[in-house]
This record gives C-alpha cells, sequence and structure tokens, in this order.
C-alpha cells in the first residue's frame, strides 16, 4: 500500500499500534503493508533491545552501522552479554560494545548485566549511549569482585551519565576489605552532582557501601529509597539508620521490601529525623514491630502507610490492638490519609475466619478515620 493510499486516521493507528506494541509479529506485517506505516511501528519495534548473547552484540553492532537511522527508535538497552564468558572483558570485546554505545544516542533506560566480573574500566563511550534517566546495574553472586571493585564501577559509571535520575544497584560482595575513604568522598561528589531522584539498593553489603558513601551527604534530590531482599539483623541497625539519615532531608519514600529486618529494629531511631517523609512501605513485619514503628515514630508529613504483617502467635491480637491505638494519634500523624495492610500467615478454616473477625473489629476505628485497606493471606497449616 502506498502512504497517499492511507485513509486511517493518524490518531486511530495510534491506538492500534499502542495496542500491538508487544506483538512483533504483527507489528513487522504493518510495516511491510504500507509505507507510512514504517515509522509508527518502528517506534515499538525497536524501543527496547536486549542483548543476551555475543551473536547478538555482533550483529546489532553491524545493524547500527548498516542502518544509522533506526538509533533515535532505541530507548530501553539491556545488555547482559558480558555473563557470556570472561572473553567479554576483553580488548576486543570492549571495542564492540564501545562501538555500540557510541551509535546509539536516544537510550534513557540502561540495565547492565556483569555475571562473570566486573570490568576495571568503563568504556567512555558510555556516555554517548544517551539521556540515561533509569540506570540498572546487576553483579552476580558469582561475579568474583570486591567492595573496591564495585565503588569503582559506580564512579565511571555515574560520572558518565551525570543524568541519571533512578539508580538500581543489585550485588553481593565476595571479598570485603576496608574502601579508601577518598574514593568514597569521590563518589559521594559525583552522586551529588547527578539528578538521582530514586535510589534501589539489594543485599546489606550495598547499602553499607552507601551508608558511607552518604556520611557528607546524599544526592539533594534523593526521594525514593528502596530496599530489597535485603536482610538487616540487631547489629546492622546502625547501618540502616546511618543509610536512612543521610537522605532524611529529600526522603519522602521508603520502601523495604522483601527483607527481614529484625524486630529489635527502633524505627522511632531509624526515622527521627525524616520530617518530609510521606510514604513507608514494610514487608515481612510482625505485629510486635508495627506496634513499636506506630508508638513510637512521630511522622508530621506521612500520608500512607503500607505493612505486610505476619501473624505468629495469640499475643499479636495485643499487638494489633496497640497498633492501632497508636496510629490514631493526630499529634504524630496528623497527615496521614491512607493505610495499607496485607496480614499473612497460617490458620486452617475455622481459626482464619476468627481471626479476621477479631482483627476486623480491632481495625475498626482505623476504617472510621482514614482509607483502610486490609487483605488477608491465611494459608493453612504446612502441618495439617
Amino acid at each position: 500500500m502506498e502512504a497517499h493510499n492511507n485513509t486511517l486516521p493518524t490518531e486511530l493507528l495510534d491506538i492500534i499500534f499502542a495496542h500491538l506494541r508487544d506483538d512483533n509479529a504483527s507489528l513487522r506485517s504493518c510495516s511491510l503493508t504500507c509505507r507510512s506505516w514504517v515509522s509508527p511501528t518502528r517506534v515499538y519495534l525497536l524501543a527496547s533491545i536486549r542483548l543476551d548473547l555475543w551473536l547478538h552484540m555482533v550483529r546489532f553492532e553491524a545493524l547500527l552501522h548498516d542502518s544509522p537511522h533506526i538509533s533515535p527508535y532505541i530507548q530501553r538497552l539491556v545488555v547482559s552479554a558480558y555473563s557470556e564468558e570472561p572473553a567479554a572483558l576483553k580488548p576486543a570485546a570492549l571495542k564492540l560494545i564501545s562501538s555500540i554505545y557510541s551509535r546509539l544516542g536516544a537510550v534513557t533506560d540502561l540495565h547492565i548485566f556483569y555475571n562473570t566480573a566486573v570490568p576495571s574500566t568503563i568504556p567512555p563511550a558510555l556516555a554517548a549511549v544517551g539521556p540515561v534517566r533509569r540506570l540498572n546495574i546487576s553483579v552476580a553472586d558469582s561475579a568474583s569482585s570486591t567492595r573496591d571493585n564495585h565503588v569503582t564501577l559506580l564512579m565511571q559509571t555515574l560520572e558518565l551519565l551525570p543524568l541519571t535520575e533512578e539508580l538500581t544497584y543489585r550485588a553481593r560482595f565476595s571479598i570485603n576489605p576496608s574502601v579508601d575513604v577518598m574514593d568514597m568522598s569521590i563518589l559521594a561528589g559525583i552522586m551529588s552532582r547527578t539528578h538521582l531522584t530514586r535510589l534501589q539498593l539489594f543485599d546489606r553489603e550495598v547499602c553499607r557501601l552507601f551508608m558511607g558513601c552518604f556520611k557528607s551527604g546524599s544526592p539533594p534530590g534523593l526521594k525514593v529509597v528502596d530496599l530489597a531482599s535485603c536482610e538487616f539483623g540487631a547489629m546492622d541497625l546502625a547501618t540502616l539508620s546511618k543509610l536512612i539519615l543521610g537522605t532524611a532531608r529529600s526522603l519522602k519514600r521508603l520502601n523495604v521490601t522483601g527483607s527481614k529486618i529484625h524486630r529489635s529494629v527502633d524505627w522511632g531511631e531509624v526515622l527521627e529525623s525524616c520530617n518530609v517523609l510521606e510514604h513507608v512501605q514494610l514487608d515481612l513485619c510482625p505485629f510486635a514491630m508495627a506496634a513499636k514503628f506506630a508508638s513510637r515514630v512521630a511522622l508530621p508529613s506521612l500520608l500512607a502507610l503500607e505493612l505486610d504483617l505476619v501473624y505468629g502467635t495469640k499475643s499479636d491480637g495485643d499487638h494489633l490492638v496497640e497498633f492501632a491505638q497508636s496510629l490514631l494519634n493526630r499529634s504524630r500523624f496528623r497527615s496521614l490519609l491512607r493505610v495499607v495492610l496485607h496480614i499473612r500467615g497460617y490458620a486452617d478454616y475455622n481459626r482464619k475466619n476468627a481471626l479476621e473477625r477479631q482483627f476486623s473489629d480491632t481495625l475498626d476505628p482505623l476504617r472510621k478515620r482514614y482509607a483502610l485497606t486490609v487483605t488477608y493471606l491465611f494459608a493453612p497449616p504446612m502441618w495439617s
């Protein structure tokens, strides 16, 4: 079909192509049907590129060389070919990835996976990949690395991508020597010059690394901190407190998801300086910790509270009563509007119904004051 014979309105075409965005076969057929459909289908066909194998990188580099006009369409790039073999870090391989980076220019979402080793040098061509806003760096457990490697990796990457707004860092250190204070100071300076607004960290050691980085202050615009899959024991209270304290001036949202937190953590101490905090989400939270949280914390700017509560003992009913009464204290939660509770545990059918009725009665005062959502996720006991 020739372009001038296309009678469908542009608005309708946009809706059709948006509906087909995940159907690559249909999008390719559309691009071959009408000349005027080539450009809008490319928006979806080329929006996200994933390079999982070394062969993918070779072919993709050749494609960019032969068809440079496609680079403005590529907005999301996932590079995991580093995981294929150690050869991926050799000079020839780095030259190839540098060529790919330099031929792009519109990437805003970049994901890099290191499964074999953390490179000692990041190719300068990374700066040409595009105005990256979202950066995701993952280092596999199998990758041999030290904390020094990770500090160097962060310094070089963030210096090349200063427009980064959202940073996700997933790693586990095989060796944990002390980090040079000068390097941490340099990293802190680089991060302060970024546009970072959201930080997502995986693993306790990574949290400790950033704690050291934030001793002299966090990026001025940092508003969201996600701590995912981190096991915080009683001895890690100082780490948790210092990490959050370093971001307290600007922190508006704290999410602790998929993490195990020791019940001795005093949230009143951890969050005491977070005067602008608006949203808190805590996963796998014992009832006793929730009661302690509500009775010790004063968050005048808090708008929403989301807790994943784990039911374990009969005394948890009393802890829930204490939690509900404390949350009604307007002097400490004067801005609170929304409370979301996910209550999980093990109980047979009759016990489950009894607990739901008991908890519903306990939480009724909260329902009258706040927009309260309660979800019950009880499973039959494993021994039944």
